[in-house]
C-alpha cells in the first residue's frame, strides 16, 4: 500500500517510489538494524504494482482476483502469520480497497461485482474516502514541531519533507 501511495502521488521513501521493501530492506542492513520481516518479494503485489494503472479492466479483474485469492489464504492462516495476527484484518481487504479507491480517483475502471466472499462481506463494501483536511495547527504544537525541525535533522518530517505537511 505504501509504494502504491507513493507512486499515485509521485513521492519516494529512501530514494524510489518502486520496489521500496528493497531499498527500505537494504537501508536497514546497512545500518545494522532488523529487517526480518520485510519480505524477499511481494508475491501478487509486484505483479498489481507493476500494472496498477492499467486501462483494461479484465486485467485488473485478474489483479484483484489474484489478491482477493493471496488474502484468503493468508486470512485462513490467521495468527500464524506477520500480516494477519489478529482477526480484525482478515475480513477487511484495506489492500485490494486501497487499490480500487486509487483507480477510481484516477478516473481508471474498476470492478464493481464480485463471486467470493471476501469482497462481499460488509467491510468489503465500505467506501473509501479522501480524508478531511488537516486542521489548524495548534500554536503550541506548531512551536514544538519547529523547534524539532530545526534541531534535530534525523526528525522524521526533516527526511520526509511535505509527507508530514
Amino acid at each position: 500500500m505504501l509504494e502504491l501511495y507513493l507512486q499515485n502521488k509521485n513521492k519516494t521513501i529512501a530514494g524510489t517510489k518502486h520496489n521500496v521493501y528493497q531499498a527500505v530492506k537494504l537501508k536497514l542492513n546497512e545500518e545494522g538494524q532488523r529487517s526480518d520481516l520485510i519480505p524477499e518479494n511481494l508475491g501478487v503485489y509486484e505483479e498489481v504494482l507493476r500494472h496498477w494503472e492499467t486501462s483494461d479492466l479484465e486485467e485488473i479483474e485478474l489483479l484483484v482476483s489474484k489478491m482477493v485469492e493471496h488474502h484468503s489464504i493468508l486470512a485462513s492462516e490467521l495468527g500464524e502469520s506477520d500480516e494477519f495476527g489478529d482477526y480484525r484484518y482478515v475480513f477487511y481487504p484495506y489492500e485490494i480497497l486501497y487499490l480500487l479507491h486509487v483507480r477510481e480517483a484516477k478516473g481508471l475502471p474498476v470492478p464493481h461485482h464480485f463471486n467470493d466472499l471476501l469482497m462481499n462481506n460488509p467491510e468489503a463494501k465500505m467506501k473509501v474516502r479522501n480524508p478531511e483536511p488537516y486542521p489548524e495547527w495548534d500554536p503550541l504544537l506548531r512551536l514544538i514541531d519547529n523547534f524539532y525541525r530545526k534541531n534535530y535533522p534525523e526528525y522524521i518530517p526533516n527526511q520526509y519533507g511535505k509527507l508530514f505537511e
